[in-house]
């Protein structure tokens, strides 16, 4: 059921329409991008601030696949990538579209004071591009987000996404956040060499150093955020630091070139240990460190303790020779 204005209604109602989509996606990294299904651009005002859905040739939004009960409403949103804005194949491709927010709405292009009513709402899947001509963005309904795992399970190291609840940008401190504020921790730095793997390896114009509540702190795990280049927009893991040499986890889609910029900070292992003398965060730990391993082969599990091992009364049974 929609909740339809009533000057919209009466336009509705009418034998000829002037109606038209807007499709609002707010992105990962704060900003929203908007598409219309218009020719031409259209400004509105949703209620949360004025933004101009730009009008790519050839959007297509495909049949909206709903049900009365909770299986996943699933649509797609297609267009030629030409005249939108700055939306390339290239950020496509680095993920800039992928799991943000969305909100589909239909308005009277001919009078926007008539307001509008949500078509559909949810997330969006992973985007792809067709030899930089082609967009296509999965639309994910609300129910997607029943098929996910909302029940803390028991596990050895933390369960809390590093940095949430810790800084003005969360939702707030409550049970199951960090708590910590990452957001202090962040490096500004630049790309001067690539490495022997251009996907994978480069050198810092300077080395990240930055220190935590009991001191420096290793960038390795580390998250990196990239700010200009083909990979602007997406986030990369860190594998290892060494100077000013760093060594990412995965490859990214595009090579590194220099001059690209970035920004860097620590990451957590989700240890205990890490925890406690690290980031000085123990109260906020949300694992179970201690929980009895299995057997003896669990010893070496990472956030196990190692103690008590089962069975045997908190005994490691070692083989003699």
């Amino acid at each position: 059921m929609r909740t339809i204005p009533i000057a919209l209604q009466s336009h509705l109602d009418q034998t000829g329409t002037t109606m038209c989509f807007l499709l609002k996606i707010m992105l990962r990294n704060g900003g929203v991008f908007g598409v219309t299904s218009l020719n031409e651009n259209v400004v509105y005002d949703d209620g949360a601030g004025e933004i101009t859905y730009q009008a790519p040739i050839g959007l297509k939004q495909s049949a909206v696949d709903a049900s009365a009960n909770v299986d996943v409403d699933n649509s797609e949103a297609t267009m030629l990538l030409a005249d939108v804005g700055d939306l390339t194949g290239e950020k496509i491709d680095a993920g800039v579209l992928d799991y943000a927010k969305f909100i589909l709405y239909r308005v009277n292009w001919a009078n926007l004071s008539d307001g509008h009513y949500i078509m559909q709402s949810g997330t969006t899947g992973r985007a792809t591009q067709e030899d930089n001509l082609l967009g296509v963005i999965e639309l994910r309904g609300i129910p997607q987000l029943l098929k996910q795992n909302f029940i803390d399970l028991y596990s050895l190291t933390c369960r809390a996404v590093f940095g949430s609840g810790g800084d003005s940008i969360s939702c707030g401190s409550h049970i199951g956040n960090c708590n910590f504020d990452a957001s202090s921790l962040w490096q500004n730095h630049s790309v001067s060499a690539q490495g022997a793997e251009v996907d994978l390896m480069f050198t810092a114009n300077s080395a990240p150093s930055v220190s935590g509540p009991n001191g420096a702190l290793a960038f390795a795990p580390g998250l990196i955020e990239w700010l200009s280049g083909n990979n602007a927009g997406a986030y990369s893991e860190v594998e290892a630091v060494s100077g000013t040499d760093i060594t990412l986890r995965f490859g990214v889609f595009y090579d590194i070139e220099i001059g690209d910029t970035f920004r860097i900070r620590p990451d957590c292992d989700k240890l205990l240990a890490t925890c406690r003398d690290e980031y000085d965060n123990i109260e906020y730990f949300r694992g179970e460190a201690y929980i009895p391993l299995g057997d003896e082969s669990a010893a070496q599990t990472p956030g196990g303790t190692g103690w008590p091992i089962y069975p045997g009364a908190g005994i490691i049974y070692t083989e003699e020779a």
